[in-house]
């Protein structure tokens, strides 16, 4: 046995202590810039972000978070999002610890109603980003996706992944 340890410890210091050193340095200084990009991605501001990949126009989404007794957090609303554009909006940190919260969001397609559903189940601080995609099925069926995700290291108290079929001429949204 301790033949095998000390044929083990012969190949360790067949490293040259430079190429040793060298590796040792290169090492730490990929970890740095791992935890600085992990650091800065962590530390990046809410944000909202609404794609409208269809053929009309968006006049409005209106989104807010609301609780069991009314809405928590004053809305934010975007105009005007073109044929294929998409618009970003700053959302900031979000206190929902405890309210299991939901995220309203009220929309209207020009030359139709508006549109309401409620979306996800908040109940952390939120301070990461909520994407709102809204993909053109055909020429009456729109599909809606909204997401939110609250960084690298996702919270279980904080859920919304959902995906509606918005049927825009009769003005209803189905699951």
């Amino acid at each position: 046995m301790s033949n095998d340890m000390s044929k083990n410890n012969k190949k360790i210091s067949n490293i040259d202590p430079k190429t040793r050193n060298l590796f040792m340095g290169i090492a730490a200084v990929l970890v740095v810039i791992l935890l600085s990009v992990i650091m800065f991605i962590e530390s990046a501001e809410g944000k909202i972000i609404i794609k409208n990949n269809t053929d009309y126009k968006l006049e409005y989404v209106e989104m807010y978070f609301v609780d069991a007794e009314g809405p928590v957090h004053n809305s934010l609303v975007v105009e005007n999002i073109e044929a294929d554009e998409s618009s970003t909006v700053a959302l900031g940190s979000v206190d929902l610890l405890g309210r299991e919260a939901n995220l309203e969001v009220k929309f209207k397609y020009e030359g139709y109603d508006e549109i309401f559903t409620d979306a996800g189940y908040f109940n952390d601080t939120f301070d990461g980003t909520i994407d709102i995609n809204f993909t053109q099925e055909n020429t009456e069926k729109v599909r809606m996706n909204i997401k939110a995700s609250n960084g690298l290291i996702p919270s279980q108290l904080i859920q919304c992944n959902e995906v509606y079929d918005v049927y825009l001429k009769e003005g209803f949204i189905a699951d």
